[in-house]
This record gives C-alpha cells, structure tokens and sequence, in this order.
C-alpha cells in the first residue's frame, strides 16, 4: 500500500478508516488537511510519526481537542489551528518537537489553554496566537526556547504570557496588540534578543514592561503605542540603542515616564529618527523625553572593599551619573566621625563607569567607609556604609629563608587559596588553604618567592628566600 503524499479528511468516517486504508503508513510525505463539523476525534491518526508539509485542522466545530495525534514529532511545514470552534486545548501534540513553517493558533472560540505541545522547543517560522477569546495565558509552551517571530493579537481574555518563560529569542518580529486584559508581559523574563522589530499596541489594560527587563537587542524599531493605562517604559532599560532603528513612543495618555536609560542613549544622538506624541507630560514629544533624560539619578551599582597587603582597596560602580561633580571618599574607625581621604572627579556618563582607591593608611582593627556623593548643584548624597577588618599577625610564614618546607601558620582562617609567585610575577602553584601546615619548595629553584593568600575579602603576601 502506498502512503499518500497529500490528504484531506472532510468527516470522521474517514479518519477512522485511516488505519485500514493505509496501514503502517507512519509519514504523510506532503499536507494533511483536516476540515469537517462532525468530526470529534483523530485517534485514527494514531499512527502518523512525521508529515512532511503543511497540518491543517480547520473548521472542526465538534473537535475538543488534537488527541489522536499523539505519535506526531514533526511538522515540515506549517502547523495551523484554526477555527475550531469546540477546541479546548492543544491536548495530543505531546511528542511534536520540530514545526518547519509556522504555528498558527488562530480564531478558536472555546481554546482556555495552549497545553498540549510539552516537547516542542523550536518553531521555524512565526507563531501566531490571535483571536482565541477564552484564552487567558499562554501555558503549555513551556517547553518553547526560540521561535521565527512571535504575534499575540486580538486575544481578549488574555491576561498574561505565562507560559513563554522558557523563551529566550525571536528570530523576526515580536508584536503583541489588542490583547484587552493583558496586565503585564509576566512570562517573558527570559527574552533577551528580538531581530527585527518589537511592536507593543492597543492593549488597553497593559500597566507594566518590567518582565522585558532582560531583553538586550531588537534588531529593528521600538514601537509603543496606544496603550492607554500604561504609565511607565521601565523594563526596556536594558536594549542596546545600538540595535534601535527607528523609536515611536505615541498616544498614551497615561505614559510619564519614558526617560529609560536605552531611551536617552538612542535619543542622544540627534540623527536618530524618532516619533513621540500623544503621551502625557514626560513623554509628550522628544524634547520632553530628552529633558527628563537629564535628570536621571545617578544609581550606585555596587560598593566594596578588600583588603591587600594591609591596605583597603575600594571600588564603586555607578550608572546615570552625567549630572554628578564628583565622589568623596570618607573613612572612620566608629562608624560616626568620618574623615575624608580622597575626591574623585566624575566622568558624566550615562552608561556605567568603573571607579577604584586605594587606602594605603587604613585604622587597625574596624574600619568604616562610605561616598558622599555630590550633584553639579553642590546637592549630595551619601552611599551605604561598609565595613573592613585589618588584623595584625593573621598569617605567618616560617622560616623566611629555607631550602625546602616551609611552614603555614593561619589564624582564624577556614578557607582560601595559596599562590607561590617568582620574582618575575609567574605562578609556580597554587593550593587550597584548608588544613594546609606545610608546603615543600626543595624542587624549586634558588631565588625569591611570594606566597600570596586569597582569602575573600582579603589579600595577604609574605616573602620567602629560596636558596
């Protein structure tokens, strides 16, 4: 018996017969079409493992579901649902891992739930979720890493994307519009790439951006618009203006807050094309935003210290700081009474800057540090404080001139790594300090060695005489 290349199932009789008309026929090499009001089941399909073109179930008004379709693994072409007006769930798709061509949920009344295809990681072509009016998230696509291009439209119960939380790019565009209960993009934290456009329209209850915090390019241009009960483009901080093409921020009238840092970096070039409008005040046109720009805070990344060699090397990582003067660095050994020690001047940048100092003259015992941070109008601000530790006769290395052992003496240490460094910089080994008394240098050569201990939040060096 020959498998057919293309079939069209029009009634259930049909589908039943399947398995007598073309049995052992696992691959249906070109398009199955299934497409009848009186079918209610595909379990006659049980044995289909692979169709090589296109998987249309459409029109099926008493079908709840694609069980039957339980052996099918790939798709080469596309796989479209649609127009189902009884469909529940994607139920029977759970061994589907490839689809060539596209994905296409479309126009199903009843659908509540996208659960059904748990193996599929991979859509080579869009995937289109529109007019599914009883679906409220997008669950059961867990499983969903990369796809072609991402539509979700016209869903008007949706109220998150829960469920895409495993998707980490979007080859093409990603457009979400008219979706009326969609809150927030919650479900969408792992996303880090878009490549070619990202559109965000029309969805009348969307509120919050922040789940799109980890998407870093777009390939293309940023375009929201007309989303009425959105206040605030937190959440696209993080894009790379390097990778915006073109910026449309327009009519929504909640919208106060587009000064976000990949914002202000695409704006700050004057030959960039943007079209702002409609927004309310902060966001009303792009010297509006480009004001509000200037007036971002400056944000302290980070704040540390480390001791080495009896000295506190201090280092701080900011962001947004174009309108402060400069750093002052401020020390004391009770945490009330500080001194300065060191003035650093500002860089003014908006991207983040590196800063570092080193306190060659820190207090024995505990030391307290902190940056007043002063504004270019002399206002100021003070960063947290920390605290160092410097003890006196921690560590002991002995005898300091020795033809072979050498003997460690660590007080109140647990752990950390040892280096043994010539005197031209080179490291020779390196051990873990746990339960380390002794080390044995007689097969190295004569000379002068440092024995450098890593130790956290501190760096000690001792000097030994090998001869």
């Amino acid at each position: 018996m020959t498998c057919p290349t293309n079939i069209t199932f029009n009634a259930q009789s049909e589908i039943d017969a399947y398995p007598t008309d073309y049995p052992g026929c696992t691959t249906i090499t070109g398009n199955l079409t299934i497409e009848g009001s009186d079918i209610t089941n595909l379990n006659g399909l049980a044995q289909v493992e692979a169709i090589g073109g296109n998987l249309l179930v459409l029109y099926c008004g008493s079908l709840p579901d694609l069980t039957g379709l339980g052996g099918l693994a790939t798709v080469g072409g596309e796989l479209r649902i649609q127009f189902n007006a009884s469909m529940t769930s994607l139920s029977g798709l759970g061994a589907l891992a490839t689809v060539g061509n596209g994905f296409n949920v479309v126009g199903n009344a009843a659908m509540t739930s996208l659960s059904g295809p748990s193996s599929l990681a991979t859509v080579d072509g869009p995937l289109f979720v529109n007019q599914n009016n009883a679906l409220t998230s997008m669950a059961g696509l867990e499983a969903l890493t990369q796809v072609g291009s991402l539509q979700v439209e016209d869903n008007s119960s949706l109220s998150s994307l829960t469920g895409l939380g495993g998707l980490t790019a979007i080859g093409g565009a990603f457009i979400i519009t008219n979706n009326a209960s969609l809150a927030d993009l919650s479900g969408l934290e792992a996303l880090a790439s878009v490549g070619v456009y990202l559109l965000i329209e029309n969805n009348a209850s969307l509120s919050d951006l922040t789940a799109l915090s980890g998407l870093t390019s777009i390939g293309g241009s940023l375009s929201i618009l007309g989303n009425d009960a959105l206040p605030s483009l937190s959440g696209l901080d993080n894009i790379d203006p390097n990778t915006i093409t073109n910026l449309r921020i327009e009519t929504s009238g909640m919208l106060s807050v587009c000064g976000v840092q990949s914002v202000c970096d695409y704006l700050s070039d004057p030959g960039n094309p943007a079209s702002i409008f409609g927004n309310a005040i902060g966001c009303a046109d792009r010297p509006d935003v480009e004001a509000s720009c200037l007036l971002l805070p400056v944000e302290l990344i980070s704040f540390t210290g480390k001791e080495i060699d009896g000295s506190v090397l201090l280092n701080w990582h900011t962001e947004n700081e174009q309108n402060i003067d400069s750093y002052q660095i401020q020390s004391s050994k009770n945490g009330v009474d500080f001194r300065i020690i060191n003035r650093v001047d500002s860089r003014k940048d908006y991207h983040r800057s590196f800063y570092s100092f080193v306190d060659k003259s820190p207090y024995n015992g505990l030391n307290y540090y902190r940056i007043k941070i002063y504004e270019t109008d002399n206002s100021y601000e003070f960063s947290k404080v920390i605290t160092m530790s410097l003890e006196d006769a921690i560590i002991d290395v002995y005898p300091s001139i020795t033809n072979g052992i050498v003997n460690l003496q660590c007080k109140d240490i647990q752990q950390g790594l040892v280096h043994v460094i010539d005197s031209c910089g080179k490291e020779k080994a390196a051990f873990d300090l746990h339960e380390l008394k002794q080390m044995d240098l007689s097969g190295y050569s004569s000379g002068l060695y440092f024995i450098k201990f890593d130790l956290n939040s501190k760096t000690v060096t001792r000097k030994i005489v090998k001869y």
